[in-house]
């Protein structure tokens, strides 16, 4: 990582390692966020200063975050984990807040009203885990399975918002169709 100054054409600093531990591994999923980039290697995530490029924190996992990635909402930071679990970790310490057994690789996560949406690769369900406790509220099983065995949840994964105080909507496809759920909230 480094931070060039285009205004006086001179580097703040350069080249800051920003996967020391693995260093032959690829940084991902690099997300701004209250002044710090948050992203993930190999099989961590770690937290620095964009203006010094000092790490502020970093969590060790035993597995990466694979495809799934994380989100950064309501400031916490939720991440589906390839070792099968969800976690949510607080962005200014990484401190772990909650952790829920869950899919494994996973697609990307939605947000929408304290609820996360996302398609789990492990298990091919469409998932929905409460955002402040981290409790499961429900892991739907595709209606297309029982068609096409390989026609699981699996692709895209959106949450749109409700118009007119009408609950949101959760759309998600597998290889046959795309469905639409109400949201929980």
């Amino acid at each position: 990582m480094g931070l060039y100054n285009y205004t006086q054409r001179k580097w703040v600093y350069e080249r800051v390692a920003l996967n020391g531990s693995y260093p032959d591994s690829n940084v991902s999923w690099a997300k701004l966020y209250n002044g710090k980039v948050y992203h993930t290697s190999t099989r961590s995530m770690q937290c620095n200063d964009v203006m010094t490029g000092e790490e502020i924190w970093k969590v060790n996992f035993d597995q990466g975050f694979g495809s799934s990635g994380f989100i950064i909402h309501d400031g916490k930071i939720f991440g589906n984990n390839d070792n099968r679990y969800t976690y949510c970790l607080d962005p200014q310490t990484g401190r772990q807040i909650w952790k829920e057994e869950s899919s494994g690789s996973a697609s990307p996560i939605s947000y929408l009203n304290g609820v996360l949406y996302f398609m789990g690769g492990g298990d091919g369900r469409l998932h929905a885990i409460d955002a402040t406790s981290g409790k499961h509220l429900w892991r739907l099983r595709s209606p297309d399975v029982d068609k096409n065995s390989g026609a699981f949840f699996y692709g895209t994964c959106v949450a749109v918002p409700g118009q007119g105080g009408q609950k949101g909507r959760v759309v998600a496809t597998t290889g046959l169709n795309a469905y639409g759920y109400e949201a929980i909230r």
